[in-house]
């Protein structure tokens, strides 16, 4: 009995990356250039729709060039260059000449017709380059017999040429195109494949002058015409630096060719992400580069309000020199309202085939207002995943929930870094008038402790000075530091006032304990080297400060601790 053997087959798991905005494929703008509610995977931001709608139409009629344009607005409404073999200068002049076109216009001389019979003759003693052939071409009005050598013979073969097939031969470089097959050849017998195409058969003379148009860009030149077979480095992306030479060289043979008719220049659009990252020098390069008459459109995107120039010390409205911001037209986009984030949101369920709930879509909207857009939408296919793992179908406030607990945003990142960051030993110092002691209080503080004793804040930034090495040190250090009597801070808080009462006695005895020099001074002066304990009802808000005087630069701590109220606490 014969054995029978099974084959097993698999099914491949199709693999589809969804982008971060793979869900825009417009702007989403009519034929009159008027924005619609939703189109296009677009949403809200109606004027700069418009505008950007505006600046496309320029475009594509040729009635722009060598300008710029910014779009600037928040994060979440809408690079600096690194290079090892290059300079920052290098590297924008390569992407302007990259988006920069060049449509050359040539004529060639081509055969074209069909192909009616092919004969080849091999030799049995001879080798490969003794291979000789003649082939017969017609078209409507005439027919021509063509003798073939070893090298159009291996072309014929290599391209799969036979009898009924319409070709097209460049007679300058010998190569040979396929058109397709004639049509008196469709009702042949024979095996075709569904890319088999179906020509009319030439007409006229077989022999044509044909125009040919090349399109390449002003880097592909420079980089074929920077050195030997420079022609490779354009598919290895070894470039280097390309002289200035080379490049005026080639800008005049191009201006050559544009009088002659034979070139036109295409400007194209040159984008360039994040622009407050670059410095002052391609700030000062894009300002001559603008100026030149073979610049493409420059498009420039930030979300910086007014913020240092990268490589000086001067701040700027977007962190752009106010020289190159007047060359700029300026697209502003707007915050999203909870209309226009929920819209989006189904926008983005739908890209990634996500079925959500109200409740869900709900709370996914207040997380994207309170946080981030960016997050909310990372969120649904991390929830999507929760869903599954549970075996639901449905995307609920449960998946939401538990996925935001999971995967922080920014602000709870920062907060719980923050949380854990230790402060060093700080000190408080206490006065007793009625029992005439210092009282010296030591403890860490943490900024966990801080935001307890201040609810609705947390602390964003933690600045401590060196560390004493043990508490003897901390002691001495103190010991020699004029002190404020806890009496006078009560005082300034509207607490208890304790200095009213003393006698002058008790005053002169106290300042002469804390170190005082002249003791018939103001019992409460406001030194400069004093050191100042805040301190409220629960036993401390956590947070002090060390004044150092002009003359005693002390190492010990003193931290500088800034809360920032969260979104919707008073």
């Amino acid at each position: 009995m014969a054995e029978l053997k099974l084959s097993e087959s698999r099914d491949l798991t199709r693999v589809e990356r969804i982008g971060a905005h793979s869900h825009i494929r417009g702007l989403g703008l009519d034929s009159a250039l008027e924005p619609r509610a939703v189109s296009e995977g677009m949403v809200g931001q109606v004027k700069a729709r418009k505008a950007a709608g505006v600046i496309l139409q320029m475009i594509r009629e040729g009635k722009i060039a060598g300008r710029a344009i910014l779009i600037a607005g928040q994060p979440g409404t809408g690079s600096e260059i690194f290079s090892l073999e290059m300079s920052k200068t290098e590297a924008l002049t390569q992407s302007f000449r990259k988006a920069i076109g060049v449509r050359i216009k040539e004529e060639t001389e081509v055969i074209e017709g069909e192909v009616v019979e092919v004969q080849i003759d091999r030799p049995a003693s001879s080798g490969v380059a003794s291979k000789s052939g003649k082939m017969t071409m017609k078209t409507t009005d005439m027919e021509t017999v063509y003798d073939m050598g070893a090298k159009m013979i291996e072309a014929l073969n290599k391209e799969k040429v036979q009898s009924g097939d319409v070709i097209a031969i460049d007679k300058a470089t010998g190569k040979i195109t396929k058109l397709g097959r004639s049509f008196s050849r469709s009702r042949d017998y024979d095996a075709m494949g569904a890319q088999t195409k179906f020509v009319q058969c030439p007409e006229g003379e077989l022999q044509k002058r044909k125009e040919v148009v090349h399109c390449v860009t002003l880097h592909e030149i420079d980089v074929i015409n920077s050195r030997t077979q420079g022609f490779l480095a354009l598919f290895t992306g070894d470039t280097g630096e390309i002289r200035s030479e080379v490049r005026e060289q080639i800008d005049t043979k191009v201006a050559e060719w544009r009088e002659e008719g034979k070139a036109e220049i295409v400007p194209g659009v040159l984008f360039i992400d994040e622009v407050h990252m670059l410095d002052i020098e391609c700030f000062s390069f894009l300002n001559r580069a603008l100026e030149n008459e073979m610049s493409p459109i420059l498009v420039v995107a930030t979300n910086r309000g007014v913020t240092t120039i990268r490589g000086t010390n001067q701040k700027s409205p977007h962190g752009i020199p106010i020289d190159l911001l007047d060359r700029l037209l300026i697209i502003t986009t707007q915050p999203y309202t909870d209309d226009d984030i929920r819209k989006i949101l189904e926008i983005r369920c739908q890209e990634e085939d996500v079925e959500m709930n109200e409740e869900a879509k709900q709370l996914l909207t207040l997380i994207g207002r309170d946080t981030s857009l960016r997050y909310a939408i990372h969120l649904i296919t991390a929830a999507a995943l929760s869903c599954q793992k549970r075996k639901g179908k449905v995307v609920e406030v449960e998946d939401i929930q538990r996925v935001y607990r999971l995967f922080l945003d920014v602000r709870r990142s920062m907060q719980y870094l923050v949380e854990y960051q230790t402060a060093e030993a700080a000190t408080v110092l206490i006065h007793h008038p009625a029992e005439n002691k210092v009282e010296r209080i030591y403890w860490s503080v943490t900024a966990s402790d801080i935001m307890k004793s201040n609810p609705g804040h947390y602390v964003a930034v933690v600045v401590t000075s060196p560390t004493m090495k043990n508490e003897k040190e901390v002691l001495n250090e103190f010991a020699t530091k004029k002190c404020v009597k806890l009496g006078k801070l009560l005082k300034e808080g509207g607490g208890l006032d304790l200095t009213k009462k003393k006698t002058k006695h008790r005053k002169k005895k106290l300042d002469q304990e804390t170190g005082k020099v002249n003791p018939n001074s103001d019992p409460n002066p406001n030194q400069d080297g004093a050191d100042n304990a805040v301190a409220g009802e629960n036993g401390g808000d956590g947070f002090m400060r060390r004044s150092h005087g002009g003359g005693r630069g002390g190492g010990g701590w003193r931290p500088a601790l800034h809360s920032i109220p969260e979104f919707g606490s008073s």
